[in-house]
């Protein structure tokens, strides 16, 4: 007969190892994991292929900050990182959105407050410690110890909960509305299929699992963080027909290597799991059938291929350096323009070359492109031809300072014309005591700089207005079959960047031809407005002869020069010297 102290004992050893063997006390975070925990940013993407660890690094994330447990490292220290606790006289205030009340109720629930985190997560003895760990299947030592394992306690545990504040709009599908935590924190959950989005709360943590319904909803969410200095998480195998999803995961990029990011995004693959077994990870990858379904599915990354504003198809439009290894490079070596790239490193100074600039106060793109004449080799095939040969990105730059960068970049080559964005060029900036408008800014810096081109002096052509029959040109410059334009590649990284970032707005599964974040694109319009400009002339080469002062008396010169050298019988070469005519 079992003793009531003997009874009273094993409670106690019983309670001790649920508390050892809780989730948040079990997680031991690894690579891209622990990045995403430490980061103080208030935006947070975790993004990752199937089984890669994202949807338990966000649960616990969430779980930590509703308790106020820690995340410990593999060191043994606590992930240092900002995290408000929770306090009963200030409670906090936490969302979690699923796709609709099933997801709330089979998903969520689960991995928040029942054993295993929905995924069997599970803990064991470590022989040398004696202490609770987590479980790896992948280890053979401990796949041979299964039975000795035990299933991983709630992340957020029954002792923290106030069961009498339990609300659920179907209790037996555990679709749960609301419960309130003994420490004064407050969770509720939504479904993002709500016709109108929660409103009117300052919300001090929101976590979004997976997709979405209605993708409008994410601003208005993030409209509830400011007032409390809250966060927002978000989890997600890679949905490319979430629109919001992207445009976070471009913000991301944008800033990534930015100290004080506000936004941050971790990409987690599958096969970097260390808890799934080499034999499991084979059998998925088999599963596999297409370099789509592993950049997917173990990657996570997205497949934009139908959303793309624009093909940009490397082994046509790019201008490989042959010498770089570049993956590239193999298919590129017949481009007569990428042979002579690799030679030269820079295009002859008497071939007509454009800038292009969309400016901003937060960031301002700017491309360069040369044309050759139309009797060169490369044009042989083509009406036209033009060459991306360089960029500018410039972030917080005042026109002054654009200007300078303009005029460093330009060195001794001559520029036929100037193209700004014409929406941006007529406002007038705040603060200008002047009234100029944006574009007599810039012509005046230019002017102060002396930067000039032979058309339009130190003043600007407008961009091409209408969008629409901008992409249309752009397009048709793209898939060249009468006309092309290429890019050097190892000049313009922000340029190839937004290419691959600039897609096609989608809201509710519809895709729309615009583009879905084009404040974000500045390299992309200012290459807009360059395509779509010489598209309208007839001919953007111009002869370098007309850039020359004809009051120029040595120029004058030159041009009889070259006039009688035009009518000799082999006009390749022209000799001048003592034994010359000329």
């Amino acid at each position: 007969m079992v003793s009531a102290i003997d009874s009273r004992l094993k409670d106690v050893v019983s309670e001790k190892q649920r508390r050892d063997t809780e989730a948040l006390r079990i997680y031991r975070p690894y690579g891209g994991q622990i990045e995403f925990h430490q980061s103080g940013a208030s935006e947070k993407v975790i993004r990752g292929g199937k089984r890669s660890g994202k949807t338990v690094a966000a649960v616990l994330e969430f779980a930590s900050v509703a308790t106020g447990q820690t995340i410990i490292g593999h060191d043994g220290k606590p992930v240092e990182r900002h995290m408000r606790m929770p306090d009963p006289d200030d409670p906090l205030l936490m969302w979690v959105i699923g796709w609709g009340l099933s997801h709330i109720g089979q998903t969520l629930y689960r991995k928040l407050f029942e054993p295993g985190l929905g995924s069997n997560m599970r803990a064991i003895r470590d022989l040398e410690t004696r202490e609770w760990r987590a479980f790896n299947p992948s280890d053979p030592a401990d796949a041979d110890r299964h039975d000795e394992s035990v299933v991983v306690g709630p992340a957020i545990p029954p002792r923290f909960i106030d069961q009498s504040t339990w609300s659920f709009e179907n209790k037996a599908a555990r679709t749960f509305e609301g419960v309130r935590l003994k420490n004064g924190t407050y969770l509720y959950a939504f479904p993002s299929s709500s016709k109108h989005p929660k409103q009117g709360d300052a919300v001090d943590f929101i976590w979004i699992d997976e997709d979405i319904q209605i993708e409008e909803h994410v601003k208005e969410w993030q409209d509830r963080l400011p007032d409390r200095d809250g966060s927002l998480i978000w989890s997600a195998w890679p949905h490319r027909n979430n629109d919001a999803l992207i445009t976070m995961s471009d913000r991301a990029m944008a800033v990534k290597d930015d100290d004080d990011k506000e936004i941050m995004e971790v990409v987690l693959r599958q096969s970097a799991n260390p808890f799934i077994p080499k034999a499991n990870l084979a059998k998925s990858r088999a599963r596999m059938l297409t370099d789509e379904d592993i950049r997917s599915r173990d990657y996570g990354d997205f497949l934009f291929d139908t959303i793309q504003m624009y093909s940009f198809v490397p082994p046509v439009n790019g201008i490989y350096n042959l010498n770089s290894g570049d993956t590239y490079t193999r298919e590129t070596k017949e481009d007569p323009v990428s042979n002579f790239w690799t030679k030269e490193q820079r295009f002859p100074r008497e071939w007509t070359r454009y800038i292009a600039m969309d400016p901003s106060h937060t960031r301002t793109g700017i491309v360069f492109g040369v044309v050759p004449p139309p009797d060169h080799p490369f044009r042989k095939r083509f009406k036209k031809l033009i060459l991306i040969e360089d960029e500018l990105e410039l972030k917080k730059a005042t026109p002054d300072m654009v200007a300078q960068a303009i005029k460093e970049k330009m060195g001794t080559f001559t520029y036929e014309a100037f193209i700004i964005d014409q929406q941006i060029g007529r406002q007038t900036s705040a603060g200008n005591r002047d009234g100029l408008t944006v574009a007599q800014e810039y012509e005046r810096s230019f002017r102060e700089k002396g930067i000039k081109s032979r058309a339009t002096e130190n003043s600007f052509i407008w961009g091409h207005r209408k969008r629409h029959e901008r992409y249309t040109i752009v397009r048709k410059w793209l898939d060249g079959p009468s006309c092309l334009v290429k890019v050097v590649m190892d000049k313009t990284p922000e340029l190839r960047k937004e290419f691959n970032t600039y897609r096609k707005k989608c809201i509710s599964g519809d895709v729309f031809d615009e583009p879905s974040n084009p404040r974000i694109h500045d390299m992309m319009a200012a290459f807009e407005y360059l395509i779509s400009y010489v598209d309208t002339v007839e001919e953007p080469y111009v002869d370098p002869m007309e850039y020359e002062d004809s009051s120029n008396p040595v120029v004058l010169k030159a041009k009889r020069m070259k006039a009688k050298w035009d009518k000799k019988d082999n006009p390749d070469y022209c000799h001048i010297g003592p034994t010359s005519k000329y």
